[in-house]
This record gives C-alpha cells, sequence and structure tokens, in this order.
C-alpha cells in the first residue's frame, strides 16, 4: 500500500510540474503576444500622426500675404545689420553714437 501511495504522490507531483510549466510558457505566450498588439497599435498611431502632420490641407491654412511679409521683415533686418552699442578703441570699450 505504501508504494501505492508513493507512486501516487510522485505521479502527481510530476502533473503538476508539467502544468506549471505550461502554465507558465502559455502565460508567456499571452503577455508576449499582448504587448505586440500594443506595440502595433502604438506604430499605427505614430504613422496616422505622422500623415496628418504632412497632409496640405494644414498648409493651406498659412496666409501667404502675412508669410510673405514676415519673410521681407527678415529680408530688411538682413539688409541693415544693427551697429554695435559697443567699440573697442584705444585699449577701453566706448560706446557707439550715443
Amino acid at each position: 500500500m505504501e508504494s501505492v501511495l508513493t507512486a501516487a504522490k510522485n505521479i502527481f507531483r510530476k502533473l503538476f510540474d508539467q502544468s506549471r510549466s505550461n502554465a507558465k510558457s502559455w502565460l508567456l505566450r499571452l503577455l508576449r503576444s499582448a504587448i505586440w498588439k500594443a506595440d502595433e497599435w502604438i506604430h499605427a498611431q505614430e504613422l496616422k500622426m505622422r500623415e496628418d502632420r504632412a497632409k496640405p490641407e494644414s498648409l493651406a491654412a498659412v496666409d501667404p500675404a502675412n508669410s510673405a511679409a514676415r519673410e521681407g521683415v527678415h529680408k530688411a533686418r538682413a539688409a541693415r545689420p544693427r551697429p554695435p552699442r559697443m567699440k573697442y578703441v584705444a585699449g577701453q570699450f566706448v560706446r557707439n553714437g550715443a
């Protein structure tokens, strides 16, 4: 009788260890699948945002007259640069024009 109980315990332990191993691998596969799906969803959202940014409708909202006016201001500033406030004369800095 003792050997039957020992054999039953051993069989139960082996089955338990196998089921634990199977459950662990199943859980890992499930988690890996969930992570991959989440990664694919995030990637799709990034692509959608990138496409939305590159749409020409967003560029059509820019007013060409204001844009040209701003560019003209920058060109005018570049054409006549501001003179420096301080000038180095005879070993010291002297204020310009004041």
